[in-house]
């Protein structure tokens, strides 16, 4: 692929903060800013806290925790399983790498 194609198409998923296989860790934080946690292989972003998980009377005491990781290869590019792109909540703004890279 073009590098020409591959700029229009990394500036198309920041915009729409998703991330696709292949990325490097750059165009990874352009979409989805920096990590909670950077590993060697992965990256981990901790999401805000998600349904009750236990009440004391009316009051939450305890949460449940979320958080989203993505995996690299030894190349320090995004390693997804199937295509598209992906938000940190698991949407897929583009379904097929072609909608993502296509020519304008």
């Amino acid at each position: 692929m073009p590098k020409s194609v591959w700029d229009a198409g990394i500036a198309r998923a920041a915009k729409k903060h998703c991330v696709t296989d292949g990325m490097s860790k750059d165009e990874v934080i352009r979409a989805w800013g920096e990590p909670s946690q950077k590993g060697e292989s992965n990256w981990t972003w901790q999401l805000p806290s998600g349904k009750c998980l236990m009440y004391d009377g009316d009051k939450c005491v305890a949460k449940e925790e979320r958080h989203k990781i993505l995996f690299f290869t030894a190349k320090g590019n995004v390693y997804l399983e199937g295509d598209g792109c992906q938000t940190i909540n698991d949407d897929f703004i583009y379904f097929q790498s072609s909608e993502l890279f296509h020519k304008r």
